[in-house]
């Protein structure tokens, strides 16, 4: 991944400055500072980000965190949010996408940063009713593969609804897609593996977590 040292020479490639020389002489810059912030040996905050985000033409949420697109960094605990973005809390815990993960702990371990304005599009939910956890098991392939990560929005826990849905049967937690049940009182829980057969379950045997809004896998 990118740092922020990393896109500065990035970005003012692609602004058309073939060198670092060639913009320090086109802004005026010092050259020693800059040489300093594109080659990492110096940091650079918000203010001088800001500067170079306009002559490079970039936002300076890109700039200093690599945000502004519809994929998140992660960002550790007890740091704020990047400029222009809203936090996900990220939990040390697993949603099987095969036969259920016993929960050992639900620590909270770091945060998502989202573009405020994408995860407004996803969600009204904000802060602690959303919640980012990692999927384990092959039942939901090839839509959510084992190790992908996905956002919660925990106030939606209506399963009269179709989707997928984060769920605790007993001690164990399951990514499933709901659909309609044989009777009133059920629902079906659906894996999008053919392997896995669908399977009618009452409403009172399900506690909802919540429904899946986002997901994303390392590449």
């Amino acid at each position: 991944m990118m740092g922020a040292a990393e896109r500065l020479a990035e970005a003012r490639r692609k602004a058309g400055y073939a060198e670092a020389a060639d913009a320090i002489q086109a802004f005026g810059w010092k050259p020693s500072t800059y040489y300093g912030h594109e080659n990492g040996s110096r940091g650079f905050k918000a203010d001088t980000a800001k500067q170079y985000a306009k002559a490079y033409g970039v936002s300076i949420e890109w700039l200093l965190y690599g945000t502004g697109g519809n994929t998140p960094i992660t960002v550790p605990n007890g740091l704020p949010p990047p400029e222009g973005a809203d936090l996900v809390p990220v939990y040390d815990v697993a949603a099987s996408a095969g036969h259920g993960v016993i929960v050992d702990a639900e620590d909270h371990v770091s945060n998502l940063a989202f573009s405020s304005k994408y995860l407004r599009e996803m969600t009204s939910a904000k802060g602690r009713q959303l919640a980012a956890i990692r999927v384990k098991g092959d039942s939901m392939t090839p839509t959510i593969q084992d190790d992908d990560m996905v956002v919660i929005d925990m106030t939606k826990t209506n399963l009269d609804f179709d989707g997928l849905f984060v769920i605790r049967v007993g001690e164990a937690l399951q990514i499933k897609r709901i659909g309609r049940g044989c009777r009133r009182t059920s629902v079906m829980v659906i894996a999008d593996n053919s392997l896995y057969p669908p399977v009618d379950t009452e409403r009172t045997e399900i506690d909802v977590v919540g429904k899946v809004i986002w997901y994303g896998r390392k590449v």
